[in-house]
């Protein structure tokens, strides 16, 4: 079995406490852009938006 796993950054938007938009990029600098966009846009006493550092996880069987 080989694992394979992939850095990914995930930009969350969550408003009224439901997260309706969440976003996968490949790089932070992609994911900060378009949380800071969001932010601009929201209503920070409700409103929430944040970058998550994640990983992928990519197996395959060899048979």
């Amino acid at each position: 079995m080989n694992n394979d796993f992939k850095q990914v950054w995930v930009a969350v938007k969550v408003e009224r406490g439901y997260i309706c938009d969440a976003r996968v990029y490949e790089s932070a600098k992609s994911a900060k852009r378009t949380e800071r966009r969001w932010r601009s846009r929201i209503n920070p006493d409700y409103d929430e938006t944040a970058v998550i550092e994640s990983q992928l996880i990519s197996s395959s069987v060899d048979l």
